[in-house]
Protein backbone atom coordinates (compact mmCIF):
# COMPACT_ATOMS: atom_id res chain seq x y z
CA UNK A 1 0.00 0.00 0.00
CA UNK A 2 3.22 2.58 0.66
CA UNK A 3 4.11 2.36 -3.04
CA UNK A 4 0.81 3.20 -4.38
CA UNK A 5 0.40 5.93 -2.22
CA UNK A 6 4.17 7.36 -2.90
CA UNK A 7 2.85 6.67 -6.55
CA UNK A 8 -0.38 8.70 -6.36
CA UNK A 9 1.74 11.48 -4.63
CA UNK A 10 4.62 11.41 -7.46
CA UNK A 11 1.72 12.08 -9.57
CA UNK A 12 -0.47 14.85 -7.53
CA UNK A 13 3.33 16.34 -7.55
CA UNK A 14 3.63 16.36 -11.46
CA UNK A 15 0.29 17.42 -12.11
CA UNK A 16 0.97 20.37 -9.42
CA UNK A 17 3.82 21.29 -11.06
CA UNK A 18 4.56 20.13 -14.88
CA UNK A 19 1.29 18.56 -16.37
CA UNK A 20 -1.68 19.34 -15.13
CA UNK A 21 -3.48 17.06 -17.81
CA UNK A 22 -1.31 14.15 -16.79
CA UNK A 23 -3.45 11.08 -16.20
CA UNK A 24 -3.22 7.60 -15.41
CA UNK A 25 -5.76 4.64 -16.95
CA UNK A 26 -4.75 2.30 -13.98
CA UNK A 27 -2.93 -0.28 -12.03
CA UNK A 28 -0.84 -3.19 -12.65
CA UNK A 29 0.76 -5.72 -10.95
CA UNK A 30 3.98 -7.12 -12.59
CA UNK A 31 6.40 -9.71 -11.44
CA UNK A 32 3.42 -11.71 -9.67
CA UNK A 33 3.54 -14.31 -7.90
CA UNK A 34 -0.20 -15.67 -7.88
CA UNK A 35 -0.17 -18.55 -6.02
CA UNK A 36 1.44 -16.70 -3.12
CA UNK A 37 -0.68 -15.95 0.20
CA UNK A 38 1.54 -12.37 0.08
CA UNK A 39 0.40 -11.86 -3.52
CA UNK A 40 -3.30 -12.96 -2.44
CA UNK A 41 -3.71 -10.50 0.29
CA UNK A 42 -1.51 -7.40 -1.38
CA UNK A 43 -4.13 -7.61 -4.37
CA UNK A 44 -6.75 -7.57 -1.81
CA UNK A 45 -5.90 -4.49 0.24
CA UNK A 46 -4.97 -2.60 -2.68
CA UNK A 47 -8.52 -2.97 -4.24
CA UNK A 48 -10.13 -2.24 -0.57
CA UNK A 49 -7.79 0.72 -0.52
CA UNK A 50 -8.00 1.69 -4.28
CA UNK A 51 -10.31 0.26 -6.15
CA UNK A 52 -13.08 2.90 -5.92
CA UNK A 53 -10.57 5.72 -7.39
CA UNK A 54 -8.43 3.49 -9.80
CA UNK A 55 -8.84 1.59 -12.28
CA UNK A 56 -7.19 -1.82 -11.35
CA UNK A 57 -6.09 -3.98 -14.05
CA UNK A 58 -7.78 -7.46 -13.96
CA UNK A 59 -4.97 -8.87 -15.76
CA UNK A 60 -1.33 -9.50 -14.16
CA UNK A 61 1.98 -10.01 -15.96
CA UNK A 62 3.51 -12.76 -13.81
CA UNK A 63 6.63 -13.61 -12.11
CA UNK A 64 9.59 -15.38 -14.36
CA UNK A 65 13.59 -14.64 -14.28
CA UNK A 66 13.28 -15.27 -17.94
CA UNK A 67 11.23 -12.22 -18.62
CA UNK A 68 12.96 -10.09 -16.74
CA UNK A 69 16.22 -11.45 -18.57
CA UNK A 70 14.23 -10.24 -22.08
CA UNK A 71 12.95 -7.10 -20.43
CA UNK A 72 17.45 -6.18 -19.28
CA UNK A 73 18.32 -6.90 -22.51
CA UNK A 74 16.39 -4.66 -24.01
CA UNK A 75 14.14 -7.38 -25.87
CA UNK A 76 10.15 -8.49 -26.34
CA UNK A 77 9.08 -11.48 -24.61
CA UNK A 78 8.08 -11.79 -27.96
CA UNK A 79 11.22 -12.32 -29.59
CA UNK A 80 13.43 -13.59 -27.06
CA UNK A 81 15.55 -16.23 -26.86
CA UNK A 82 15.99 -17.32 -23.25
CA UNK A 83 12.53 -17.79 -22.52
CA UNK A 84 11.62 -21.44 -21.98
CA UNK A 85 8.44 -22.47 -23.77
CA UNK A 86 6.08 -22.89 -20.90
CA UNK A 87 7.63 -19.01 -19.66
CA UNK A 88 7.52 -17.79 -22.96
CA UNK A 89 3.50 -18.88 -23.20
CA UNK A 90 3.15 -17.37 -20.08
CA UNK A 91 3.70 -14.31 -20.66
CA UNK A 92 2.75 -13.70 -24.25
CA UNK A 93 -0.73 -14.79 -22.53
CA UNK A 94 -0.02 -11.95 -19.86
CA UNK A 95 0.54 -9.45 -22.26
CA UNK A 96 -1.97 -10.32 -24.93
CA UNK A 97 -4.54 -10.34 -22.46
CA UNK A 98 -3.30 -6.46 -20.35
CA UNK A 99 -3.72 -5.55 -24.23
CA UNK A 100 -7.31 -6.68 -24.65
CA UNK A 101 -8.30 -5.63 -21.52
CA UNK A 102 -6.42 -1.97 -22.75
CA UNK A 103 -8.14 -1.68 -25.55
CA UNK A 104 -11.69 -2.74 -23.98
CA UNK A 105 -11.09 -0.02 -21.72
CA UNK A 106 -9.83 2.82 -23.87
CA UNK A 107 -13.57 1.57 -26.42
CA UNK A 108 -15.53 2.00 -22.74
CA UNK A 109 -14.71 5.28 -22.16
CA UNK A 110 -14.71 6.74 -25.17
CA UNK A 111 -18.12 4.94 -26.70
CA UNK A 112 -20.80 7.10 -26.99
CA UNK A 113 -23.33 7.32 -24.32
CA UNK A 114 -26.61 5.59 -25.43
CA UNK A 115 -29.80 7.58 -25.41
CA UNK A 116 -31.95 5.46 -23.52
CA UNK A 117 -35.70 6.50 -24.14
Amino acid sequence: IGKVSSLYQTIHDVKRTYNPNLSIMGLLFTRTSERTRVYKEHTKNVQESYGKSMYIFKSTIPYTVRGINANDGHKSIFSYKGVNALSKKNLEKAYRNLGKEVLNYDRQRTAPARNSR
